[in-house]
């Protein structure tokens, strides 16, 4: 239940920015003008929550050490993102 609620609240704010965007009435869109390291933030947002989506419905149950592969892999692409975004 606490996957769900959690994947529940990204996905909102995820369409409260969409909405946002559409309505903003200004020259661009608000999303075109955040630097490079914010538009990576928010890349990285959507793949980790992509990838959490596909674990859960995947339902695939083996493990490594006693963490499921869905798990390390969205651990794996976290320290990725999180080292892309330090080094930008």
């Amino acid at each position: 239940m606490a996957v769900g609620d959690l994947m529940g609240s990204i996905l909102f704010k995820l369409l409260i920015l969409g909405v946002l965007d559409l309505l903003h009435r200004s020259g661009g869109r608000i999303l075109s003008r955040l630097s490079a390291a914010h538009a990576l933030s928010a890349t990285m947002s959507v793949t980790l929550t992509a990838l959490a989506g596909i674990a859960i419905v995947t339902g695939f149950r083996a493990s490594l050490g006693g963490v499921g592969i869905g798990s390390a892999v969205i651990l794996g692409a976290d320290l990725l993102g999180i080292r892309l975004v330090y080094y930008d």
